[in-house]
C-alpha cells in the first residue's frame, strides 16, 4: 500500500483515555495560532493504479529518515477504550511469568534433592543420627568419625638413660672377617635393620634410609663408600612432622684390639673430662650391659667398640612431651640410645 508518494500510509491514532479528547485523524493537529496556512489544505494526491489514496490532507509524508514510521505502520499496536495494551499481550506476560516461576520450583526440587535439606519441625531420633555415615565430598578425603582418637598419643618421655635389662634379639647376620682393610668393614645400613629399629624404639615409624660415603676414616684419611647410613622417622612425641627424627649409623674404623682399646679409654676420658661442666651430655654407659667392649653418650651420639671395630650412632630427634612441653635434644638418645647399641655391638 502506497499513499501515492512512494510512502506506507499512515495508521489512525488510537484514542485517548475515556473522559479526554483524542489526537485528531488522518492527519497532523492544527499549526498553532500565528502559523499561515494555506486555505482548503494540501490537495489530495490524485489515485494511481493500483495505489492507495488517504483522505486529509498531510503537509509532509510521516516518515523519518531512521524509518520509525515504517516500523510502526508494518507492527502497530492496538489499544484498548482505556489506552492499555490487548488482552493477548498482558496474558503473553502472565503466562511467561507463570513458566518461569514453574521452571525455578523445578530447578529448586533437584538442588534440594541432590545436596539435602534438613526441616527443623521433623523429629530427629539422636541414635539413628549417630549411625548415619559422614557426607562424602567429591575432591575431598572423608574426616574420620573420631580423628582425636585415631592420631598418635604422646606419651611423657623421661630425659634419663636408659639400660635395656636383656640384650634385645637381633634380625641381621653377624659380621666376621673385620680388618684395617676397608672393604672388610660392613655397611652401615647392614648394621641396623627396620625390624631392629623397631625393636629398640617401638612407637618408630620409617620413612627411608639412605646409605652413602660418610665421614673421613679416622686411620686412613680417605673416604669409605657405604660406611654411613641415615634413617629417618616418625614418633608421636615429635614437635613436627616436618622434622622427622633420625639414626645416622657410621663405621668408624678398625685397630687391633689392644690398640683399639687404649684409643677408646682416651677418647671417652677426655668427653668425660669436657661434660663435667654440662652433666647432661655425658652418660657412662656399662658396657657389660649392653654386650660391647667399650660405650659411652656424648650429647646424641652413642660410641660403642667390639672386637676392634668402633661405630658412632647419632638419634637426633626435636621432642615434646604430652603436654607440649620441648623436650632436651638430647632424650632421644638417653632413652633408646643404649638399646640401639645394644643390637648394633651384637652384629660385630
Amino acid at each position: 500500500m502506497s499513499d501515492g508518494q512512494g510512502y506506507p500510509p499512515v495508521p489512525p491514532m488510537p484514542p485517548g483515555p475515556p473522559g479526554q479528547p483524542g489526537p485528531p485523524q488522518g492527519g497532523y493537529p492544527p499549526p498553532p495560532a500565528g502559523h499561515p496556512q494555506q486555505p482548503g489544505g494540501f490537495p489530495q494526491q490524485q489515485p494511481q493504479q493500483g495505489g492507495f489514496q488517504e483522505t486529509g490532507g498531510y503537509p509532509y509524508p510521516q516518515y523519518s529518515e531512521y524509518g520509525h514510521y515504517q516500523q510502526y505502520a508494518q507492527n502497530p499496536i492496538q489499544l484498548d477504550a482505556n489506552g492499555r495494551p490487548p488482552r493477548g499481550a498482558r496474558s503473553r506476560k502472565v503466562i511467561g511469568t507463570w513458566i518461569a516461576g514453574i521452571t525455578g520450583a523445578v530447578v529448586a526440587s533437584v538442588v534440594v534433592a541432590v545436596i539435602g535439606f534438613d526441616d527443623p519441625t521433623e523429629k530427629k531420633d539422636p541414635a539413628a543420627e549417630a549411625s548415619k555415615p559422614a557426607p562424602i565430598v567429591v575432591g575431598k578425603t572423608a574426616a574420620p568419625s573420631n580423628s582425636a582418637a585415631a592420631a598418635p598419643k604422646k606419651a611423657d618421655m623421661s630425659n634419663e638413660l636408659k639400660i635395656p635389662t636383656a640384650l634385645p634379639p637381633i634380625t641381621g647376620p653377624k659380621i666376621t672377617g673385620i680388618t684395617v682393610d676397608p672393604k672388610t668393614w660392613p655397611k652401615a645400613c647392614d648394621l641396623l635393620t627396620d625390624e631392629e629399629i623397631k625393636t629398640a624404639i617401638p612407637d618408630a615409624t620409617i620413612r627411608e634410609r639412605k646409605s652413602r660415603m660418610g665421614r673421613i676414616s679416622n686411620m686412613f684419611g680417605n673416604n669409605v663408600n657405604d660406611n654411613e647410613c641415615e634413617i629417618t622417622f616418625d614418633l608421636p612425641n615429635l614437635q613436627s612432622s616436618n622434622y622427622p627424627a633420625s639414626i645416622s649409623i657410621t663405621s668408624y674404623g678398625y685397630k687391633t684390639l689392644a690398640d683399639e682399646k687404649v684409643s677408646f679409654a682416651k677418647e671417652k676420658t677426655s668427653q668425660e673430662r669436657s661434660a663435667k661442666a654440662f652433666p647432661d651430655q655425658y652418660d657412662d654407659i656399662p658396657a657389660d650391659k649392653i654386650g660391647v667392649d667399650g660405650a659411652f653418650r656424648e650429647d646424641r651420639t652413642v660410641q660403642i667398640s667390639k672386637n676392634g671395630f668402633r661405630v658412632w650412632i647419632i638419634l637426633s630427634a626435636q621432642l615434646e612431651d604430652s603436654q607440649g612441653n620441648p623436650l632436651k635434644n638430647s632424650t632421644l638418645a638417653r632413652q633408646f640410645g643404649p638399646t640401639t647399641a645394644a643390637i648394633v655391638g651384637q652384629k660385630l
